[in-house]
């Protein structure tokens, strides 16, 4: 059930398996209208299960598991293909140089 101005939160199941979150992604695929945001954190010394949240413009926000950021391993390439699954524009140098990742869709007024 879903109320209007109140978002749906969908999550992975994929505890932290960056294949098992891009099953989730292409699977909820077509419920994203628009994606806006995309924020990403390393978790390092941090108990945290989703590390990755995706917004869109019409309320559904996606929680993911198995992406990530801070080095050039699976969880960050992951995190470029959901990237460019979502029309967003960046590296995987910008993705492994940071622990902290943010990108977002801006309107032009």
């Amino acid at each position: 059930m879903t109320y209007p101005g109140v978002p749906l939160v969908l999550y992975d199941e994929g505890h932290g398996i960056t294949e098992k979150s891009k099953q989730f992604f292409s699977s909820v695929k077509h419920l994203v209208d628009e994606p806006i945001a995309l924020v990403c954190f390393a978790c390092d010394n941090v108990p945290v299960t989703y590390n990755t949240i995706l917004w869109t413009r019409k309320d559904l926000i996606l929680l993911f598991s198995g992406f990530s950021c801070g080095y050039r391993g699976e969880g960050p390439h992951g995190l470029l293909w959901l990237c460019e699954q979502c029309g967003f524009t960046t590296t995987i140098d910008e993705i492994a140089n940071t622990s902290f990742f943010f990108i977002a869709k801006y309107e032009e007024d």
